[in-house]
């Protein structure tokens, strides 16, 4: 059975409607582990506060997204934790890797969440970047992008 690790990119699409979101619900409903980076619930809450800033969320409605993600990361996703060896294991792939700081400790925490089942062929990393898709294939983790589908 496949577990997934999803990045900011498609929790975001968890709370706000975008191209590949039914995916994103319908895997979040059928997955029994779902690994997230510690990082991901600041990433995900600036980008929506970020949106509301930009006219596309009402602060009410923001206001609502934002309590359903804390309960949900609070019960729903596995966090991985930020500790010194995930640190050290980003800055390996911010340098192997060329990625930016965030995207760099996603997929480590990614690599580390995979690494306690003791096989990478058993996570999924879900993202809708392409260039941290790419950098965790090379990590020999299976993709999915929910926005291609």
């Amino acid at each position: 059975m496949a577990h997934y690790f999803l990045d900011s990119s498609v929790l975001v699409k968890r709370y706000i409607r975008e191209a590949g979101t039914a995916r994103v619900v319908e895997l979040v409903r059928g997955s029994t582990r779902l690994g997230v980076a510690r990082i991901a619930i600041v990433e995900v809450t600036a980008t929506l506060a970020r949106r509301c800033r930009g006219g596309d969320l009402d602060v009410r409605v923001l206001a609502g997204i934002l309590g359903a993600t804390e309960d949900e990361f609070g019960r729903r996703f596995e966090e991985q934790p930020l500790t010194d060896a995930i640190l050290a294991q980003s800055v390996y792939m911010a340098r192997t890797h060329a990625l930016r700081a965030a995207d760099a400790i996603q997929l480590a925490s990614a690599v580390y969440f995979a690494d306690q089942l003791d096989d990478r062929a058993e996570v999924v990393f879900v993202s809708s970047d392409e260039e941290l898709n790419e950098a965790a294939r090379r990590e020999a983790l299976a993709v999915l992008d929910p926005a291609l589908e």
